[in-house]
């Protein structure tokens, strides 16, 4: 059994997260309008959470962002994005959920770790997170299943979120004036 000290780990953990296809900031901002329509994420699992980790974010930032399957989600319109979030590409739930919304005519935005998935072919835009694919070309693959997609999102999602802070000129003090109160 091989045990890896902690450096090492993280020096592993530096390459496989931080790998990205292409610089996505502006267009990935752009897509997400601030103000002129709503946003619905979708994910599964532990990618879920990572998404609503963003979601809560972006509702800092002023957002209207809701989360798909909480009971007070409204029902979403062709004025409305659908944020999906899916490592494999492949949740049968989310492929569910991206053609209906697609059907109704909302903009369906994916953030993937497969370029060639099912959910791919029906985004109108795809943003690959991470190395497309599962094992690097230094064979030290430490993450277990979905980690690095992940991770990697999670890096992902608050790059965009300093992003957008930046562009719309949000304070700190800003997003502590939507944080939730009643805790």
């Amino acid at each position: 059994m091989v045990k890896y000290n902690y450096s090492d780990v993280l020096e592993t953990l530096r390459t496989e997260l931080l790998y990205t296809e292409t610089e996505y900031s502006e267009s990935f901002i752009k897509l997400l309008n601030r103000k002129s329509s709503r946003i619905f994420i979708t994910a599964a699992g532990r990618s879920k959470m990572i998404a609503n980790m963003f979601a809560m974010r972006l509702m800092h930032c002023d957002y209207s962002v809701h989360v798909v399957g909480e009971t007070t989600t409204p029902s979403i319109s062709k004025e409305d994005t659908l944020l999906v979030v899916s490592g494999s590409g492949e949740t049968q739930q989310l492929i569910a959920f991206t053609e209906k919304a697609k059907v109704i005519g909302a903009k369906i935005l994916l953030v993937t770790g497969n370029i060639t998935s099912t959910l791919k072919n029906i985004a109108d835009h795809s943003f690959l997170i991470g190395p497309s694919s599962r094992i690097l070309s230094n064979d030290k693959n430490l993450l277990p299943l979905g980690s690095r997609f992940e991770l990697a999102s999670l890096i992902f999602f608050e790059t965009m979120i300093i992003n957008i802070m930046s562009k719309y000129n949000i304070m700190e003090n800003e997003l502590k004036q939507h944080h939730a109160n009643l805790e």
